[in-house]
């Protein structure tokens, strides 16, 4: 008797374990091994965040036939601007929202307000009434367009003195107030360099005022300055900063739930001197571009194509016409295959490609 009470006890607290595990693990989803393409050690610590990608569609890069996203669930279209005087209702963006919205398919829609121009930007941001006005017509446009929400790409070149800082922040808190009240998604691009290059951003601060941000992971070598990878995945040693840093930065104050990874399908060619420095500023090329005229066949003087381990870039150096020698860094789909292996690792899974029409797949 005592017997089949103590093996009923036993029964119990295992029955009682296995539904306490099942609950746990209802709202919290992880990678299943068979889906681990990439081989990543994976441990059940290791959550998994939910994946998505988006494809930003500049306005220039349609024109009257259909907008192909087979591969993505999501479109941002790039995007109407502003000037100091509201939206700019002139701008070739803004006359071509409605191309963009018959051309492409029923899918998730943000529209992007380019604040590309820092003198405009620091004009706004120094007019409270100004701010609104961009605000509203913008929130606007977004719903008589029947888009799902907002991502506001607002570059500025200064150094991060608190003044600024605050200004910025203060204008997307307003931005992300406005948008939630039109119940619209609001999300924020930010630039790959921000810890690195201290840019006026409060990161901290604008995770809570944003239901996403986008990090733009490209340009970390300028076309106005020496040549090298679009953005690097290891090297900090050699350049100062690399992809691991930036992920492992901004992770240490956003979720990784509200980060989306933006990669650049393009590259940039720089003119060099014998030492492999800039003499002018780099011409851009989109990954398209590259294949056409170096990857299927390169007809130039010592054409070389070799892919470097530690950016996981690809670089390219041959001699023009005039006996001018050439450096060409670009990302494609293998660099991004082996960034987005390091992302696996951090559980994340949302990541965006800039832009259509500069790659015909992305191999996935």
């Amino acid at each position: 008797m005592k017997k089949n009470i103590t093996l009923f006890i036993i029964f119990l607290i295992i029955a009682f374990t296995a539904i306490k595990l099942q609950q746990g693990n209802k709202n919290t989803e992880y990678i299943s091994p068979a889906s681990n393409k990439n081989n990543i050690q994976i441990t059940p610590q290791t959550k998994f965040l939910k994946e998505e990608k988006f494809l930003f569609v500049p306005y220039w890069s349609f024109d009257k036939e259909k907008i192909e996203s087979r591969e993505f669930e999501n479109l941002i279209y790039f995007g109407i601007s502003a000037n100091k005087n509201g939206i700019d209702k002139n701008d070739t963006g803004y006359k071509k929202i409605t191309a963009f919205r018959q051309l492409s398919d029923d899918k998730k829609k943000f529209l992007t307000l380019r604040m590309l121009d820092s003198d405009i930007n620091f004009s706004i941001l120094k007019n409270k009434d100004l701010q609104k006005k961009i605000i509203n017509q913008s929130i606007d446009i977004t719903k008589n367009n029947t888009f799902d929400g907002l991502l506001l790409d607002l570059e500025i070149s200064a150094l991060p003195f608190e003044s600024i800082v605050k200004e910025v922040t203060d204008f997307m808190e307003l931005f992300n107030k406005s948008a939630k009240n039109k119940n619209l998604l609001f999300y924020v691009a930010l630039y790959g360099d921000t810890f690195y290059r201290l840019r006026p951003y409060d990161v901290q601060s604008i995770e809570k005022h944003t239901d996403k941000i986008m990090i733009m992971a490209y340009d970390f070598h300028k076309a106005k300055g020496d040549p090298g990878p679009n953005f690097q995945l290891e090297g900090k040693e050699r350049y100062g900063y690399d992809f691991k840093n930036m992920i492992d930065d901004f992770l240490k104050t956003v979720p990784g739930n509200k980060l989306s990874i933006v990669f650049g399908l393009y590259g940039y060619d720089w003119p060099v001197d014998e030492k492999e420095r800039s003499k002018a500023v780099a011409q851009i090329l989109s990954l398209n571009e590259i294949k056409f005229k170096f990857l299927d066949k390169c007809n130039l003087k010592d054409c070389i194509v070799t892919r470097d381990k530690q950016s996981s870039e690809s670089k390219i150096v041959y001699v023009d016409e005039e006996g001018i020698s050439h450096n060409v860094w670009f990302e494609d789909e293998i660099s991004i295959k082996e960034k987005q292996k390091y992302l696996l690792t951090k559980g994340m899974g949302s990541i965006a490609y800039w832009a259509y029409s500069y790659f015909d797949s992305i191999g996935q």
